[in-house]
């Protein structure tokens, strides 16, 4: 329940502030992440237990476009194709983390379906992480706004 009213809010606030309320007639893709357990060992295999929603708050449909799922040190990251790496590096994208929507009409709001296993590197440091999640990375959707195509949530890794 709790998780549903926190991606209801995001979505709600997001469509409501978004610039496309001011007229323009373009796509607008928001995104959010979710992640339980919030806690994970290093090689620990997240697979579906990331939660990821979209949403077009623009005018327009859009265009297919990739999601990245990234972790990174804090809740920053380039609006690029993420690159995979085996050991751990800022923004580095998960084993399988980067998965295709084909297209959001206006108002559409979609979960991703996740296959990859989003494996955390072996070499990834404890503390808190974030696991990030990049809508668009190949800026393949002409967008109102490119400020709501990043969101993260916490994560603790713990070394066994």
């Amino acid at each position: 329940m709790k998780k549903a009213l926190v991606f209801s809010v995001f979505f709600l606030l997001t469509f409501f502030y978004s610039p496309t309320m001011a007229g323009a007639e373009e796509a607008d893709i928001a995104i959010s992440v979710f992640c339980r357990p919030n806690k994970a060992s290093i090689g620990t295999e997240l697979g579906r237990k990331i939660m990821v929603k979209v949403a077009n708050v623009g005018t327009v449909e859009t265009a297919g476009f990739h999601v990245d799922i990234v972790l990174s040190t804090d809740t920053t990251a380039p609006i690029a194709y993420a690159p995979y790496d085996p050991y751990f590096r800022e923004d580095v994208l998960l084993l399988g983390g980067r998965e295709y929507v084909s297209n959001l009409r206006p108002g559409q709001v979609k979960k991703v379906r996740l296959h990859g296993t989003n494996k955390i590197p072996l070499d990834t440091p404890k503390g808190v992480l974030y696991i990030g999640v990049i809508a668009d990375p190949g800026k393949s959707v002409t967008e109102v706004t490119e400020d709501n195509n990043l969101d993260f949530h916490p994560i603790r890794i713990k070394i066994e």
